[in-house]
């Protein structure tokens, strides 16, 4: 004779087993002046009872990395950016900016400028140094008139001392005081190298 193998139910099964058998029990008592409220605590009772039973057995595995998405906790999961105000100051035909509290990393930088110049043939150029690296963010802009506006943008690896550099020529610059001129960093923790096609 084959031997029958027997599966161990569920546990919401049994949970739910449990409570059929309970009200089943207490709806044969009902006669005897239970009332609907009476009964529905005793098959609740029933029911905790069994899975009171079978909680010693049970187990959360992995409990601790639960809250963590491809090994990164939510907190290394935030994008943080950091935004830097370039200051007017007087005019010059060069400045360097600092970013002080950036922290070394990988960002996506961007700058853009705006600059009231000594001449309508002044042109500008700035270039975002990362620390102890060549110069990797360039812009320029030479326009007809006294107000010069450029902007650039590519990921860079920063350590400490990143700076951008800005200069003009012939004459000098101030930075606007009207639109604002910034330096953002936003942290990049992949990058995938790829080339554009082109139609």
């Amino acid at each position: 004779m084959p031997r029958r193998h027997t599966r161990q139910l569920p546990l919401l099964a049994v949970a739910c087993l449990a409570l059929v058998l309970a009200l089943g029990t207490v709806t044969a008592a009902s006669g005897a002046g239970l009332t609907r409220a009476a009964v529905k605590k005793i098959a609740t009772k029933a029911a905790t009872k069994v899975l009171d039973k079978r909680a010693s057995s049970l187990s959360v595995g992995h409990a601790a990395s639960a809250d963590k998405v491809g090994g990164a906790t939510a907190d290394q999961l935030r994008t943080t950016g950091y935004r830097y105000d370039l200051p007017v100051q007087a005019a010059a035909s060069e400045r360097s900016y600092a970013f002080p509290g950036l922290p070394p990393g990988t960002y996506l930088a961007t700058y853009s400028f705006s600059a009231d110049t000594s001449a309508p043939t002044t042109s500008m150029g700035c270039l975002l140094t990362p620390s102890g690296g060549a110069p990797s963010v360039a812009g320029s802009a030479s326009v007809p008139g006294s107000v010069v506006r450029a902007s650039a943008s590519a990921i860079v690896t920063v350590g400490t001392g990143a700076h951008l550099s800005c200069s003009s020529s012939p004459g000098t610059f101030t930075i606007s005081n009207t639109v604002p001129s910034l330096v953002s960093f936003v942290r990049v923790d992949t990058v995938v190298p790829g080339t554009a096609t082109g139609t």
